[in-house]
């Protein structure tokens, strides 16, 4: 995500952006009380997403 919204991976960059920077709309979306980022991935983050959520437990 941050990628896509072209915020620097390092957290100096990072927070400058956070303090500087333009606001963007993003998608998000609800479920009952939870918010969450509407996104879609493939590859090798969507294998990490689904062996955290098996020790976790759907939600984190």
């Amino acid at each position: 995500m941050a990628r896509q919204l072209e915020i620097p991976l390092e957290l100096d960059a990072a927070v400058a952006v956070a303090v500087g920077g333009q606001r963007r709309r993003i998608d998000l979306g609800a479920a009952g009380e939870r918010v969450f980022v509407n996104n879609a991935s493939f590859g090798i983050y969507t294998r990490f997403v689904r062996q955290a959520t098996s020790r976790t437990g759907p939600g984190g």
